[in-house]
């Protein structure tokens, strides 16, 4: 029957909750071990600059390019009657910065060394299957 009871206490010491849900019910009961943070997150865009040139004969055409980031250079030779264009696209740089919030678990140190909680529950342990051992002896 000792036997018996000792196999169950292992077989639900090490078939126990997972660290995940004991973490979740630690920080349902314990609200305070999580903090919010951002995280910020930078990024930055280079638009290339580009130019275009044309030149044709006057015939009476008007030549009409719109861009909002384009300087246009118009030019008009009475001499050859001949028109003159530049386009040109300025290079531009975009900054972009994304804020992500996200939620952080506190890890605080206990005080007491590793090694005496250890011990510790050794002790607790042996004085728990002395106590089952002496409590069934007894009923016998």
């Amino acid at each position: 029957m000792v036997k018996s009871l000792s196999n169950i206490f292992i077989v639900l010491f090490l078939f126990s909750c997972s660290p995940e849900k004991r973490l979740a019910r630690m920080i349902k009961k314990y609200p305070q071990l999580i903090t919010k943070d951002t995280l910020y997150y930078k990024d930055t865009i280079y638009i290339k600059g580009s130019q275009v040139d044309s030149v044709f004969l006057f015939n009476g055409d008007t030549v009409v390019i719109r861009d909002s980031a384009m300087i246009i250079k118009y030019y008009y030779n009475t001499l050859t009657r001949e028109n003159y264009i530049k386009g040109e696209v300025i290079a531009d740089t975009i900054y972009r910065e994304k804020k992500i919030p996200y939620e952080k678990v506190i890890l605080k140190q206990s005080d007491i060394p590793r090694w005496i909680k250890i011990v510790l529950a050794i002790i607790a342990a042996m004085l728990l299957l002395i106590s089952v051992k002496l409590f069934f002896k007894s009923k016998q």
